[in-house]
């Protein structure tokens, strides 16, 4: 299956790294899931990077093994992971010898310090929090770090080195669509939904920051239909009606769609959301994430889902096993003669 949207959190570490001078290239072979190993190989190859990082669920580290035993060869280049899957399981996916660093949780910072340590050549690693790595063979734990809690210092991610012409997100007059995060974390349960990034903590980025990066994503690609995949947008209701209003102050012209639960939203709350000012006339809340009974809903409930007589439109969805993709971000110095104080990577 054909990955909907770009992976956005490659996105946020190529930003990082270009911010202090890298050149980056990003990988998504989740878009050509038919492609044979050896073609996503050499992609990556033929680009001849000092680093190769990767991220990956855990249905699709098998295919990350097989991709990293090949690059290591041929480029013996390091090798860094993060993610889902390193994140869970830190210490069986570095005993893979072929990957040599890990990132364990939120990424962005431990990123930045790593790529500082590396091209300074400083080697100790033990003190970079949240890097894990490994000492003649030994897995050398690195802890985690705090998450990221003012989320509007990072920069926005780098959306040029995807080709977002090959992403099937569409909005549903048939325009194309792209995603916005507004903030990181849920401090809700749900069986069915992964903690291990930012556990049960919840950051977000202020209205001002939000829109900013809208507008600037609108005015470099002509894109006027966006989908925030927060965990759950309508979390912390105050903050919704504080985007809300500066939506509508700054009178935006862009239709949007966002993940809901039903308890969190009243039908007061989905008529401003449907607001022309603040979505013009086809947003979506798009998903409650518990089901009505066959049982008489509670007052309460029943106003909640009460969405059907006009406004957004409304979908309801069970949790469900989603397919994965594994993608990769591979980053090299601008071009420059290396000094003896600046040693090139090998």
């Amino acid at each position: 299956m054909i990955n909907s949207y770009p992976p956005l959190g490659l996105g946020y570490l190529a930003a990082v790294a270009e911010q202090d001078g890298h050149e980056v290239r990003i990988h998504d072979f989740g878009l050509y899931p038919s492609q044979p190993l050896e073609e996503d190989a050499r992609q990556v190859a033929d680009y001849k990077p000092d680093l190769v990082a990767f991220t990956s669920m855990t249905t699709s580290y098998h295919y990350v093994e097989q991709l990293v035993q090949r690059l290591k060869g041929e480029l013996g280049v390091p090798v860094i992971i993060g993610g889902p899957h390193a994140t869970t399981m830190p210490d069986a996916t570095l005993a893979n010898p072929n990957i040599d660093y890990l990132i364990y949780g939120e990424g962005e910072h431990i990123w930045q310090d790593f790529l500082r340590a590396l091209e300074s050549g400083d080697t100790r690693w033990g003190e970079i929090p949240g890097l894990w790595y490994k000492d003649e063979g030994k897995v050398v734990p690195g802890g985690s770090r705090k998450p990221i809690e003012d989320l509007d210092a990072l920069p926005f991610p780098s959306r040029h080195l995807y080709d977002l012409s090959k992403y099937p997100l569409y909005a549903p007059n048939g325009e194309p669509m792209l995603t916005i995060l507004s903030s990181r974390g849920c401090p809700y349960a749900c069986s069915f939904c992964f903690k291990g990034i930012v556990g049960r903590s919840y950051h977000q980025r202020s209205p001002e920051n939000i829109v900013e990066e809208l507008k600037q994503v609108s005015e470099a690609y002509g894109i006027r239909n966006f989908y925030f995949i927060d965990d759950l947008f309508t979390i912390d209701v105050k903050r919704l009606e504080k985007i809300l209003d500066y939506f509508i102050d700054q009178r935006l012209d862009y239709r949007w769609r966002c993940l809901a639960r039903v308890d969190r939203v009243t039908p007061e709350l989905l008529k401003k959301m449907y607001r022309p000012a603040a979505a013009r006339s086809t947003t979506a809340s798009r998903a409650a994430t518990r089901r009505c009974s066959s049982a008489p809903p509670s007052t309460s409930t029943c106003s909640r889902c009460a969405t059907r007589s006009g406004g957004p439109r409304t979908r309801a969805f069970a949790p469900r096993a989603t397919s994965s993709w594994a993608c990769r971000a591979t980053t090299r110095r601008p071009c420059r003669k290396p000094s003896s104080s600046r040693p090139a990577w090998s």
